[in-house]
Order: structure tokens, then C-alpha cells, then sequence
């Protein structure tokens, strides 16, 4: 008699899929050290030895093989979820224990297997209470019972037998038992209770929501990989000193006049991440304030890598660094610098994605290992899981990741643990949401063994001063000794549109660089319109390739999220060629070109907004420090510029008392927003945005 063979996918054998999946997926969470670390490692393993259970019964068998289809009974989630509970809970055993973790692995389990093929769901949704007799319970128990008749068949069950027993699963008979299934779905009652009716204390359904992430998580991309037949992409390491390598053969003697300050950020960085003990360091909040210009992004870099180094050596594994900004233009431009910076490895080009990843909503679905670019399904799977030593990407896929419930999403979750997390420009981060970032953050620190890094010039009050370690220790002292601009208040009186435009035409000299800076994209439109009409200039709809602006000509440019992303970055090329050679040119913008975008003009204008945006534009200004007189940032209060509705009336209201139409100069810039913020935490509490 033939031996009867079950298969997983077409010529891929059940029991292999489920060996493979579970080892993977056991494999992931034991790459980094973790609260319960065996405990997950070990319940990740079953997870994905039981997942694919189902597919064991002949319905799915022949829906796979003849296309033949039984309907519900073919599918496999649900008997394969009640069956990693089960195991799971045999593994674990009793007590249950209201707030431990070891007393909810079961739930997860169930969770994680009945949603690996979609999104994660309340499980309270997808529970059944067997004492009700509600529809979908007894749609269920009678598909249930169907599938538990077809595997206990004689010629059938020797097999499936054998194969679990090769998982290590024993007593499988005593699991195929409509009674039992029954008591799972009880057993599984008194977890989904207490998740359901909030008793729970916020921190343990925090760290319960970071496991349930985690396992999924684990499941989902191991699932993936082995049934997409990934090739296991090898760890990679990075010089410590690589940075400074680069620094020192780009930048071999100081040029230019922020030289000396840059230098001075690079080395005290370097220094607090080389001593500070590595206990203080290592799953906690680190912040790096520095003014903009002061080579924040390669400094982060090279604390990111030798501070991975550290975790290597002295916790014996290599976390990722995860480098996220706010817009998809930054991106490129760091990715750029990154890559500079890493080609100068012996192995890079041959193995560019193993170190550097590029990943955003646009960004083109490509990745090279081993001396060639992998098929797109296989690349798109490696690039949506993070398999780099390094990504760049978004804030948005960032905290969609850590916050989130996609599945398309969760598959890097667990490429998150233990990474190194920079979130640079993060008062971009709309302030409404800050206690929820901050609490998944913290989170992540505590949960995930994450060390997070949040980068800016103007440290908003996301995290209080106590609970993080400045990595630059006094960066007041970095902006006192700066000269570069002043800003120029005059709000107390609303200005038309026409009239704003017309001050423009007064104030600006014509032959310089200015930059103008709307609160939204309407009045950005509106401003660009008219000062196109007034000034007759030459307009850029985009690189002027074909009809070359003249070099006496003026430019007028646009700039916003409105425009596509390949036309923004297009467009920053251009005004960095204009400014470069110092060519009469107008921007007109809105708060896109506040982070991080390396633009550099003689002046600017900017509606009113909260202080530390007013400063992040300030950054635009003779931001290289080449030109002796302080550039002026002239900050005006436009009539329904939309101030109040972007940011709300509070950070309005306190930039304009603040501010006062008076001068303020870069020296006093970290004083102001460190009292700005302070004012806004305590004038009103950002819980109350979230009601």
C-alpha cells in the first residue's frame, strides 16, 4: 500500500513546511535577548509546528492537489489554532495567574495561528463561548466536528500520528475530540475575560500587546519565507570606526565655518556612547539635540554602529538600526549619505541590501545579495521584512509597525527587537500624538529591547528630560555659540494675502535667496500665484531641462506633500544648484522643507506657527554660516494662513506671547523652545487631544 504523502503547498510536504516554520520562527526570537525569552522562543517553535495543521485533513488535500472544493471544511486556521492552544497550554500547564504573561501564551497562540493568513484581531471577536449556542458556534462545531471524523480515519490517522510525533506533539488522538475542543475554547475563556473588560493594569496589556505583536509576527514571516522559498540572508558586521574613517577622507582639515562645531558634536557624541555604561545605554531613550547643521545624521550614524558594537561584545547580539525621518525627500538624501559611507566596505556592492535597505510606500522593490538582484516576490518579501543591517524609512512604517495590526506590517515586527531605533526630525510628529508615541516607544525599550535615539534640534517634550540620557552633554552650550540668524516677530497685526505678498516685494532685495513658508498647502498655492503674477519671473514646474533657467533670471519654486515625491526631489536639486551659486531664487513652501532637507538661503518668511517649527525653518537660513550678517527670519501672522486649525490654538497662542515682535537670536533658540514646550505640557495636557 502506498504511503500517503501530505503536502503543505504544491511539492512542498506538510511536515517539512511545519518543521521548517517552527525551527525559523523559534530562530527569530532567540537572535535577541528578551523578558521570557525561553518561554516565547519555545511557544514560537509550537506555533508554527501546529499552524498548518488543518491542512492534514483530505478536504484541503484535495482542494491543494484537484482543485476540489469542500468549502469551510478545507479551511485550516481554526482547528490548527485550537490545536497550538492546546499544545501550548499542555507546555505551560496551570496555574493561571491574572497579570502573568505565561498565562496568556495559550490565547496568543490561538490568536496567531487563526490570523497568520490575515490581519490580528481582538480574539475576543474570534473566540467562541461554548455555552452559547450562536450561530457562528455552531457553524463552526459542525466543521469541526467534519474535520476531526476525517483525520481519525484509519488510513489516515497512522500517518498524522507519526508526523506529530516527529514535532514532538504526543497524544494528538487525545486532542481530536469534540469535548476537547470544547474545553480549549473554555480554558481560553478566563485570558479573553480579562483582556475584554480592562481590569488589567495599562502596563501589563502594554507588555501583552508587544508579545501578541512579536509571536505573530515571528509566525507570519517565517511562514512566508519557507513557503516562498527566501534564501536565508547572512549577518553582516560594520567597523565601528567606519564613520570616522569617512569623516576623515572627506572632511580631512575644517573649511568651513561650522567645521569646528561639527567636529565638536561628532567627538562628544563619540565619546558619551564609548563610556557611558552600556547598562545606561542599552534599552533605554537616548536623545542627541544639536543645532541643524551640525552633522547630526552622520554623528547618529556612527553612535548607531558603535553602539551596536558595544551590544555585540558585551550581550553577545548584533542589533539593527532602524533609521526612520518624516518624509520620503530626507530619506534619499540620508540614504545617499549612508551609502557614501558604506561602499567603502570590500563586500558592499557585492552584498548592498544585506547592509543598507531603502524602505518607503514609493521607493522602487529591489534587493542585492550575493552579486545579483534576487526575483521581485523574493526581494519585495526580504525588503517588507527589514532584512538589513541598516533601513531607512518612514516614521509611518516605523510606528505603523510598533502600533499596528496589518499583517503586511507586522512581518519586520520582529526585526524590531533589539534594534537600535533613530527617529530623526521627530517634532515633525503631529503633538496630538505624542503621549501615544512615547508610550510605544517606552514600550519598545522595556519590552522589545530596543535602544531608541530621538534626533532634533529643538527636543520636544515626547519623553521628560529624567527618564532619557543626553548623548550630547550640554547642547546649550552648541547653540550659544551661534551667530547664524535672528528671528524678526511681527504678529500682532493679521495680514492679508495680498498685502503679505507685497511686503515680500518690499523687503526683498531681488538679487538674494528667499524662502517663504506657509502653514498650509492652500495659502502656499495661493502666495506662489501671486508672487509669480507680481514679479514675472521664470517659474520651475519641475527640473528645467530642456528651456535652462539663465543664470540672471529669477527662479520661483514650489514645494509641498502636494507635489509627487520624484518632482520634490527634482526640484531640491535644482535650488541646491541656484543656491550654490548664489542665483536669484524664491521658495515658496510649506513645513516639508523643515526637516532635514540641506537647503541654505540669505533669508526667509514664515507664517506664524509653534516656536520649534519657527526654528527648524530657522535652519534654512544661512544655515552653513558662510555669510558674515545673520540671515533674518521674518515670522508674520497671515490672515486664515490656517495656524491655529494645523497646530492648535495653545502652541499658536504661546509662540506668539513668546515671541512678542521682538528679536531673538540663535544663541537664545534653545532657551525659547525648552520654555515653549515646558508651557505647552503644562497649559494643556496633550491627553486632552486624544479625547
Amino acid at each position: 500500500m502506498e504511503e500517503m504523502r501530505f503536502l503543505s503547498h504544491p511539492d512542498k510536504p506538510l511536515i517539512e513546511h511545519l518543521k521548517e516554520v517552527g525551527e525559523l520562527a523559534e530562530e527569530f526570537i532567540k537572535s535577541v535577548p528578551l523578558v521570557n525569552q525561553s518561554e516565547l522562543s519555545l511557544t514560537a517553535r509550537l506555533i508554527g509546528f501546529c499552524h498548518d495543521f488543518g491542512k492534514y485533513t483530505s478536504f484541503f488535500q484535495d482542494w491543494l492537489i484537484r482543485k476540489k472544493d469542500s468549502g469551510r471544511k478545507r479551511n485550516h486556521a481554526l482547528i490548527s489554532a485550537l490545536l497550538a492552544a492546546w499544545v501550548v497550554s499542555k507546555e505551560f500547564g496551570d496555574p493561571f495567574q491574572k497579570e502573568s504573561i505565561t498565562s496568556y501564551l495559550p490565547i496568543l497562540a490561538f490568536l496567531a495561528v487563526h490570523r497568520h493568513h490575515g490581519d490580528l484581531r481582538d480574539p475576543n471577536l474570534i473566540l467562541h463561548d461554548p455555552d452559547e449556542n450562536t450561530s457562528e458556534w455552531i457553524r463552526d462545531r459542525k466543521v469541526l466536528r467534519d474535520q476531526i471524523e476525517n483525520l481519525l480515519d484509519s488510513s489516515r490517522l497512522p500517518y498524522l500520528e507519526s508526523e506529530m510525533e516527529r514535532l514532538g506533539i504526543e497524544g494528538i488522538m487525545d486532542f481530536l475530540n469534540i469535548n476537547t475542543i470544547i474545553e480549549i475554547y473554555r480554558k481560553l475563556g478566563k485570558p479573553s475575560y480579562y483582556i475584554d473588560q480592562g481590569s488589567l493594569s495599562d502596563e501589563f496589556r502594554l507588555k501583552l500587546a508587544f508579545t501578541a505583536q512579536l509571536l505573530f509576527s515571528a509566525l507570519i514571516d517565517a511562514d512566508k519565507r519557507d513557503a516562498g522559498k527566501v534564501r536565508k540572508i547572512g549577518r553582516k558586521k560594520i567597523p565601528s570606526d567606519i564613520v570616522d574613517h569617512y569623516i576623515k577622507e572627506k572632511f580631512p582639515v575644517p573649511k568651513k565655518r561650522l567645521d569646528p562645531l561639527r567636529r565638536r558634536v561628532y567627538e562628544e557624541v563619540t565619546h558619551s556612547i564609548e563610556t557611558i555604561p552600556l547598562e545606561d545605554l542599552h534599552g533605554h531613550i537616548l536623545t542627541l539635540t544639536a543645532p541643524t547643521g551640525s552633522g547630526k545624521t552622520l554623528t547618529a550614524l556612527s553612535a548607531a554602529i558603535k553602539l551596536r558594537n558595544r551590544i555585540e561584545k558585551e550581550k553577545g547580539y548584533t542589533p539593527r538600526i532602524i533609521y526612520s525621518l518624516p518624509f520620503v525627500n530626507v530619506i534619499d538624501q540620508n540614504y545617499g549619505v549612508f551609502h557614501d559611507v558604506l561602499k567603502t566596505l570590500d563586500d558592499f556592492e557585492r552584498d548592498e541590501s544585506a547592509y543598507l535597505l531603502k524602505h518607503h510606500h514609493l521607493s522602487e522593490v529591489t534587493y542585492k545579495t550575493e552579486d545579483e538582484r534576487v526575483p521581485l516576490d523574493e526581494a519585495l518579501m526580504l525588503t517588507e521584512s527589514w532584512e538589513s543591517e541598516i533601513t531607512v524609512t518612514t516614521f509611518v512604517q516605523l510606528l505603523h509597525t510598533l502600533i499596528g495590526f496589518k499583517n503586511s506590517f507586522l512581518k519586520k515586527y520582529h526585526n524590531l527587537a533589539g534594534a537600535i531605533l533613530i527617529l530623526d526630525e521627530i517634532q515633525n510628529i503631529p503633538v496630538e500624538q505624542w503621549r501615544l508615541v512615547g508610550e510605544i516607544l517606552r514600550g519598545a525599550a522595556k519590552y522589545l529591547g530596543c535602544t531608541v535615539i530621538q534626533m532634533t534640534a529643538t527636543r520636544p517634550l515626547i519623553f521628560s528630560k529624567e527618564e532619557t540620557i543626553e548623548l550630547l552633554p550640554d547642547p546649550e552650550s552648541c547653540f550659544s555659540r551661534l551667530d547664524r540668524t535672528s528671528i524678526h516677530a511681527r504678529t500682532s497685526k493679521l495680514l492679508p494675502i495680498e498685502d503679505f505678498t507685497e511686503m515680500i516685494l518690499e523687503e526683498w532685495d531681488g538679487k538674494t535667496s528667499l524662502l517663504v513658508v506657509l502653514n498650509t498647502i492652500r495659502a502656499s498655492i495661493e502666495t506662489y500665484e501671486l508672487l509669480k503674477r507680481k514679479l514675472k519671473c521664470h517659474p520651475v514646474v519641475g527640473y528645467p531641462e530642456e528651456d535652462e533657467v539663465q543664470s540672471e533670471e529669477l527662479s520661483i519654486v514650489y514645494l509641498s506633500t502636494n507635489i509627487i515625491p520624484i518632482q520634490r526631489r527634482k526640484r531640491i536639486e535644482f535650488l541646491k544648484e541656484r543656491l550654490n551659486e548664489e542665483k536669484p531664487t524664491i521658495l515658496v513652501s510649506t513645513q516639508v522643507v523643515e526637516a532635514g532637507v540641506d537647503l541654505d538661503f540669505h533669508r526667509t518668511i514664515r507664517d506664524i506657527g509653534p516656536l520649534d517649527s519657527i526654528v527648524q525653518v530657522a535652519g534654512r537660513c544661512n544655515r552653513s554660516w558662510n555669510r558674515e550678517i545673520p540671515g533674518q527670519v521674518r515670522i508674520i501672522n497671515l490672515k486664515n494662513g490656517g495656524a491655529p486649525w494645523v497646530y492648535g490654538k495653545i502652541h499658536i497662542w504661546l509662540a506668539k506671547e513668546l515671541l512678542r515682535d521682538r528679536i531673538l537670536r540663535e544663541r537664545d533658540f534653545y532657551s525659547a523652545v525648552e520654555t515653549f514646550f515646558g508651557e505647552v505640557r503644562s497649559r494643556k495636557d496633550d491627553t486632552e487631544y486624544l479625547e
